[in-house]
């Protein structure tokens, strides 16, 4: 083995970036299921407001029926994907930008590139969704003024606005902050990693109780999804806290870690996520701890996750175009729902949304496809 490189079966940064891409994949999906599942009428998980009821009500449906295990844990879980979405954002922001390390920084170039990653199927999306709307009888005024709203980034100032038209979209306006809060965290996550993550944690940590405490959430019900930027800080954090891990120097010490002691602290994370739906004080953090603990468990060679054979490549594929089936997914969900409750195939509603995500994916890899490369002409 030559001097510095990194033992057999320890993590690479390609590993890494393999496994992102497959959170994306399962991110996407779960979200798709849960929203799916959500227009049906079926229960599904109280992620901002504690409930005690919630983890018996899981483990008292609980069945090792594949169809039904699935349709229990998506249907109440599948909201842990958009904490997938903002750390795998963080990952993939800082990933790009190690590799620049020592050019000149430009705010212009960052910010057209960030405007051009959002925006143009961000747009698309919103004119589908607007299409969509005024088929099912929404004025052309309510249409315009949603379209305006969300075009701004400004949808979740209000409760009522926060939601218009494109539902999923809640999610920009609070990446378009942390896009603008990352060259200052770049900058001290790749001096002081560990001292960057406990600091963003306690600061995520300190603004949701804030929020928790006061009659901020009674104003504003969403402020703690995300309608506050800053509640999903450490999120997008400890995106940024893992790649920084995982490169250079750092990736060299990290990689002396065995597997098995990243099986052990990712098996400890979900362990005290699962405690976290049982207990008040831990449940606004366990969406963090349990995919942090997928995470490392997933970086874990024991695994296999980055080395499956067949359909390892093909999960990475579709989360590296998981963008789009985000943005599409609900109103064409909440318009199939409508429109074809009560025939017969929707007896089988996870095969019914499992063809309806295959054919919304195979029709958004060539478009963003296509706008990837109009972006990078750019």
């Amino acid at each position: 083995m030559k001097r510095g490189a990194r033992p057999p079966g320890t993590i690479t940064p390609a590993h890494a970036s393999q496994i992102a891409n497959i959170l994306k994949c399962a991110a996407a999906a779960s979200i798709f299921y849960y929203h799916f599942f959500y227009r049906l009428g079926a229960p599904v998980g109280f992620q901002f407001r504690f409930h005690p009821d919630f983890f018996h009500h899981v483990v008292a449906a609980w069945s090792w029926n594949p169809a039904v295990l699935s349709r229990l844990l998506l249907s109440n879980f599948g909201y842990l994907g958009v904490t997938v979405f903002y750390l795998v954002s963080g990952w993939g922001l800082t990933t790009s930008h190690l590799n620049k390390i020592g050019e000149p920084f430009s705010w212009r170039q960052y910010l057209v590139k960030r405007a051009l990653r959002i925006y143009p199927l961000y747009i698309l999306a919103l004119l589908f969704a607007a299409l969509l709307a005024h088929l099912r009888g929404a004025t052309l005024s309510l249409i315009g003024s949603a379209l305006v709203i969300n075009l701004l980034l400004l949808q979740n100032v209000l409760p009522s606005t926060m939601f218009w038209l494109l539902g999923p979209a809640w999610f920009l306006p609070t990446l378009a902050v942390l896009y603008g809060l990352f060259p200052l965290l770049f900058k001290q996550f790749s001096r002081h990693p560990q001292r960057s993550l406990v600091a963003a944690l306690a600061f995520t940590v300190a603004n949701q109780l804030t929020i928790l405490f006061t009659p901020l959430h009674v104003l504003h019900p969403f402020l703690l999804m995300a309608a506050w930027p800053l509640v999903r800080l450490a999120e997008f954090s400890l995106g940024i806290w893992f790649a920084v891990m995982l490169a250079g120097d750092r990736g060299k010490r990290a990689a002396r870690y065995g597997p098995g002691v990243l099986a052990f602290a990712g098996a400890g994370l979900l362990g005290l996520g699962v405690i976290g739906l049982r207990q008040e004080y831990l449940y606004l953090q366990h969406p963090l701890l349990l995919v942090a603990g997928g995470l490392l468990l997933g970086l874990s060679p024991l695994s296999g996750l980055a080395s499956m054979a067949t359909i390892g490549p093909l999960l990475q594929t579709l989360g590296k175009f998981s963008y789009g089936v985000f943005l599409f997914h609900q109103p064409l969900i909440f318009w199939f729902v409508d429109e074809t409750r009560g025939r017969g195939f929707m007896r089988y509603p996870l095969a019914t949304a499992t063809v309806l995500l295959i054919a919304l994916w195979c029709l958004m890899i060539p478009l963003e496809k296509a706008v990837r490369r109009r972006e990078s002409a750019a």
